[in-house]
Protein backbone atom coordinates (compact mmCIF):
# COMPACT_ATOMS: atom_id res chain seq x y z
CA UNK A 1 0.00 0.00 0.00
CA UNK A 2 2.78 2.42 0.89
CA UNK A 3 4.55 1.89 -2.44
CA UNK A 4 1.29 2.30 -4.37
CA UNK A 5 0.32 5.45 -2.49
CA UNK A 6 3.70 7.09 -2.97
CA UNK A 7 4.21 6.12 -6.63
CA UNK A 8 0.76 6.96 -8.01
CA UNK A 9 0.19 10.57 -9.01
CA UNK A 10 -3.52 10.20 -9.66
CA UNK A 11 -6.15 11.11 -7.12
CA UNK A 12 -9.45 9.36 -6.65
CA UNK A 13 -12.98 10.58 -5.98
CA UNK A 14 -13.85 7.49 -3.93
CA UNK A 15 -11.73 5.08 -1.93
CA UNK A 16 -13.41 2.12 -0.22
CA UNK A 17 -11.64 -0.12 2.27
CA UNK A 18 -12.38 -3.16 4.39
CA UNK A 19 -8.96 -3.25 6.05
CA UNK A 20 -7.61 -6.01 8.24
CA UNK A 21 -8.82 -5.00 11.68
CA UNK A 22 -8.22 -7.79 14.15
CA UNK A 23 -5.74 -6.41 16.62
CA UNK A 24 -2.23 -7.84 16.41
CA UNK A 25 -2.23 -8.11 20.20
CA UNK A 26 -4.49 -11.16 19.85
CA UNK A 27 -1.87 -13.05 17.82
CA UNK A 28 0.25 -15.70 19.58
CA UNK A 29 3.69 -14.42 20.52
CA UNK A 30 6.96 -15.98 21.60
CA UNK A 31 6.09 -15.12 25.20
CA UNK A 32 2.56 -16.56 24.87
CA UNK A 33 2.78 -19.35 22.25
CA UNK A 34 -0.23 -21.12 23.78
CA UNK A 35 -2.56 -18.25 22.94
CA UNK A 36 -4.61 -18.90 19.81
CA UNK A 37 -5.27 -16.16 17.31
CA UNK A 38 -8.83 -15.50 16.22
CA UNK A 39 -9.07 -18.66 14.15
CA UNK A 40 -12.17 -19.62 12.23
CA UNK A 41 -14.13 -22.44 13.82
CA UNK A 42 -12.46 -25.80 13.25
CA UNK A 43 -9.07 -24.36 12.24
CA UNK A 44 -5.95 -24.75 14.34
CA UNK A 45 -3.43 -23.07 12.04
CA UNK A 46 -3.37 -19.71 10.29
CA UNK A 47 -1.09 -19.16 7.29
CA UNK A 48 0.97 -16.00 6.98
CA UNK A 49 -1.21 -14.76 4.12
CA UNK A 50 -4.33 -15.27 6.26
CA UNK A 51 -2.72 -13.40 9.17
CA UNK A 52 -1.91 -10.54 6.77
CA UNK A 53 -5.50 -10.47 5.54
CA UNK A 54 -7.04 -10.43 9.02
CA UNK A 55 -4.71 -8.58 11.41
CA UNK A 56 -3.98 -4.87 11.52
CA UNK A 57 -0.22 -5.44 11.82
CA UNK A 58 -0.22 -5.93 8.02
CA UNK A 59 -1.87 -2.53 7.43
CA UNK A 60 -1.98 -0.31 10.51
CA UNK A 61 -4.66 2.37 10.49
CA UNK A 62 -1.95 5.04 10.27
CA UNK A 63 -0.63 3.52 7.02
CA UNK A 64 -4.12 3.26 5.53
CA UNK A 65 -4.99 6.85 6.44
CA UNK A 66 -1.66 8.14 5.11
CA UNK A 67 -2.36 6.47 1.78
CA UNK A 68 -5.89 7.91 1.72
CA UNK A 69 -4.58 11.41 2.42
CA UNK A 70 -2.22 11.06 -0.55
CA UNK A 71 -4.64 9.41 -3.00
CA UNK A 72 -7.98 11.09 -2.23
CA UNK A 73 -8.97 14.12 -4.31
CA UNK A 74 -9.80 17.31 -2.38
CA UNK A 75 -13.56 16.71 -2.76
CA UNK A 76 -13.30 12.91 -2.64
CA UNK A 77 -14.86 10.49 -0.17
CA UNK A 78 -13.27 7.65 1.78
CA UNK A 79 -15.47 4.82 3.06
CA UNK A 80 -14.37 2.15 5.52
CA UNK A 81 -15.95 -0.63 7.59
CA UNK A 82 -14.50 -1.51 11.00
CA UNK A 83 -15.50 -3.17 14.26
CA UNK A 84 -17.63 -0.79 16.32
CA UNK A 85 -15.19 -0.89 19.25
CA UNK A 86 -12.47 0.64 17.04
CA UNK A 87 -14.63 3.48 15.66
CA UNK A 88 -13.41 6.25 18.00
CA UNK A 89 -9.75 5.29 17.62
CA UNK A 90 -10.05 5.42 13.83
CA UNK A 91 -11.98 8.71 13.85
CA UNK A 92 -9.34 10.38 16.02
CA UNK A 93 -6.54 9.22 13.72
CA UNK A 94 -8.47 10.36 10.64
CA UNK A 95 -9.25 13.77 12.12
CA UNK A 96 -5.62 14.30 13.11
CA UNK A 97 -4.79 13.88 9.42
CA UNK A 98 -7.39 16.35 8.17
CA UNK A 99 -10.20 13.91 7.39
CA UNK A 100 -13.60 14.45 8.96
CA UNK A 101 -16.38 11.95 9.33
CA UNK A 102 -19.46 12.81 7.27
CA UNK A 103 -21.58 9.66 7.75
CA UNK A 104 -21.62 6.68 10.11
CA UNK A 105 -23.88 3.64 9.91
CA UNK A 106 -23.84 1.25 12.85
CA UNK A 107 -24.58 -2.36 11.91
CA UNK A 108 -26.52 -4.73 14.14
CA UNK A 109 -27.33 -8.35 13.37
CA UNK A 110 -30.76 -8.15 15.03
CA UNK A 111 -32.66 -5.44 16.93
CA UNK A 112 -31.51 -6.89 20.26
CA UNK A 113 -27.86 -7.57 19.39
CA UNK A 114 -24.99 -5.22 20.08
CA UNK A 115 -23.61 -2.95 17.38
CA UNK A 116 -20.99 -5.02 15.61
CA UNK A 117 -19.60 -2.85 12.80
CA UNK A 118 -19.28 0.81 11.85
CA UNK A 119 -19.43 1.89 8.23
CA UNK A 120 -17.88 5.35 8.06
CA UNK A 121 -17.45 7.95 5.34
CA UNK A 122 -14.83 10.69 5.47
CA UNK A 123 -13.86 13.73 3.45
CA UNK A 124 -11.18 16.37 3.82
CA UNK A 125 -11.78 19.21 6.24
CA UNK A 126 -12.47 22.31 4.17
CA UNK A 127 -9.80 25.02 4.80
CA UNK A 128 -12.38 27.81 4.95
CA UNK A 129 -14.16 26.00 7.76
CA UNK A 130 -11.12 25.05 9.80
CA UNK A 131 -8.89 28.12 9.49
CA UNK A 132 -7.85 29.26 12.93
CA UNK A 133 -10.13 26.95 14.90
CA UNK A 134 -10.70 23.30 15.55
CA UNK A 135 -13.75 21.82 13.86
CA UNK A 136 -15.24 18.62 15.29
CA UNK A 137 -17.03 16.50 12.76
CA UNK A 138 -20.75 16.12 13.18
CA UNK A 139 -21.52 13.12 10.98
CA UNK A 140 -24.96 11.93 9.93
CA UNK A 141 -25.42 8.79 12.01
CA UNK A 142 -27.89 5.95 11.61
CA UNK A 143 -28.32 2.25 12.37
CA UNK A 144 -28.83 -0.66 10.02
CA UNK A 145 -30.34 -3.86 11.39
CA UNK A 146 -29.76 -6.88 9.15
CA UNK A 147 -32.36 -9.39 10.39
CA UNK A 148 -35.59 -9.20 12.35
CA UNK A 149 -35.13 -12.90 13.07
CA UNK A 150 -33.09 -15.72 11.50
CA UNK A 151 -33.20 -15.31 7.66
CA UNK A 152 -35.96 -12.69 8.00
CA UNK A 153 -34.12 -9.67 6.62
CA UNK A 154 -35.17 -6.08 7.21
CA UNK A 155 -36.47 -4.02 4.28
CA UNK A 156 -33.53 -1.60 4.67
CA UNK A 157 -31.00 -4.43 4.40
CA UNK A 158 -32.76 -5.94 1.38
CA UNK A 159 -32.72 -2.57 -0.38
CA UNK A 160 -29.02 -2.19 0.32
CA UNK A 161 -27.93 -5.61 -0.99
CA UNK A 162 -30.61 -6.57 -3.53
CA UNK A 163 -28.34 -5.94 -6.53
CA UNK A 164 -25.84 -8.48 -5.20
CA UNK A 165 -28.14 -11.46 -4.54
CA UNK A 166 -30.36 -13.52 -6.80
CA UNK A 167 -32.59 -14.58 -3.93
CA UNK A 168 -33.07 -12.58 -0.77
Amino acid sequence: LYEFATEIEEQYELIVSNPPFYEASSLPSASQPHRQASLPKGENFMSESRVNARFDSAMPFELLLGAVQNLLSPDGRFAVILPFHREQEFMQLAESGGLVSTRITHLQGTPTSEIKRSMMEFGFRKPALSAGRSIKSNPITNNLIIEKSRHNYTAEYKTLVQDFYLKM
